[in-house]
């Protein structure tokens, strides 16, 4: 997971086994490639429109990205903690796929928006199938409702020359716009890239996914206070070492007005004991909190599931860690069944803390 654990409780190996940190990493670079694949394969040709148009509303990266705390602390050299470098290196691991996805499909949206099409039973102005622009075996359709205040999106893939009855639903979208406040989201189904490995590269073609993922935000564009949500819902990602990734949990960021921001998330993954052996499925649980001067609290757990490979040696772990507004290290603890035996993990005084660890528990 990258967090360095005392001696003596369970520790990740990422140049054997894909740890927390690495499967997102994963996960980002295959949604990456998907975003990658709206650009390049539904590149459609125009020679058979008419010059047409419609108004529509686009989801923009500035309504997804997850604005977290470290603008500061590239000015100073002091200790970082590793939950505080863990949770800012999710944050932009998310940050890069969701606004990749969210910038291919726009840019495919707004482009096919420009010209007329067929209405399908359920409203849709229905583009395709197009033919992928990069030789495989695939097809697309991507279908458009909506006007300037509201947009719903579809993208729809599947094999060459197939027809839409034939063809299962990649991406769908929608976005709402009234005054300053925008609202919106979208879902991903990996049923269709299993169906479609086509989608997948080389490196993945041994990855088995399933299950969704939700993305939805609110945003007010006059104070830059953001709620932005992702629900895996069944997700999963089977690595051909045997290794797995999964979730049925949500990512949480929320930043105020002010510019107070709250951050979280829970994954289950597989995770190497370095000294009982083998391998431990437990959950891993992030959280911090931090005020406009990005000074703050984070919180990192991992958690025995009920399970017979999640037991660790002492029980759940927790790591408790404040940070200074230039993001160095005030305060490092454990939670007593670690304490007492790593007091050399232990580090500063819990009155700088500008947060109780119960504020994490919202």
């Amino acid at each position: 997971m990258g967090i360095a654990f005392p001696a003596g409780t369970t520790q990740t190996t990422p140049e054997r086994y894909p740890t927390e940190r690495n499967d997102t990493m994963q996960i980002r670079r295959n949604l990456g490639l998907l975003a990658l694949t709206f650009a390049t394969g539904l590149a459609p040709t125009t020679g058979c429109f008419l010059l047409g148009g419609y108004d529509g509303a686009y989801i923009e990266r500035e309504d997804v990205s997850l604005d977290i705390y470290g603008g500061n602390a590239t000015r100073s050299s002091g200790e970082k903690g590793e939950v505080y470098m863990l949770v800012a290196e999710t944050a932009y691991d998310v940050n890069s796929w969701v606004a990749e996805v969210v910038e291919a499909t726009s840019a495919v949206t707004r482009y096919l928006n420009n010209y007329p099409a067929q209405e399908d039973q359920d409203g849709y102005r229905s583009y395709g199938p197009f033919d992928d622009e990069d030789g495989r075996d695939l097809a697309w359709i991507v279908k458009i409702k909506g006007d300037a205040s509201a947009t719903s999106y579809k993208i729809l893939v599947g094999d060459r020359g197939e027809g839409e009855s034939d063809m299962l639903v990649l991406l769908d979208g929608h976005v709402e716009v009234d005054g300053d406040m925008r609202t919106g989201g979208f879902r991903l189904f990996f049923d269709a890239i299993e169906d479609q490995p086509e989608l997948k590269d080389l490196e993945d073609s041994g990855t088995t996914f399933s299950g969704t993922i939700d993305v939805s935000f609110t945003r007010d564009v006059s104070t830059e206070e953001k709620t932005v949500d992702i629900q895996f819902n069944d997700f999963r990602a089977e690595y051909t070492l045997g290794d797995a990734w999964y979730s049925d949990e949500t990512y949480a960021y929320h930043r105020d007005a002010a510019g107070n921001g709250e951050f979280h998330l829970a994954v289950y993954g597989t995770f190497d004991d370095q000294v009982f052996g083998g391998y431990q499925t437990n959950k891993v649980v992030l959280d911090a909190k931090w005020d406009a001067s990005e000074a703050g609290r984070a919180r990192g757990q991992v958690l025995e599931v009920e399970n017979e490979d999640s037991a660790l040696p002492a029980g759940d772990l927790v790591v408790h860690e404040c940070f200074d507004a230039a993001g160095d290290l005030t305060y490092r603890g454990l939670n007593d069944a670690y304490a007492g035996d790593h007091p050399e993990y232990l580090l500063g005084d819990p009155s700088t803390c500008i947060y109780e660890a119960s504020d994490l528990d919202g």
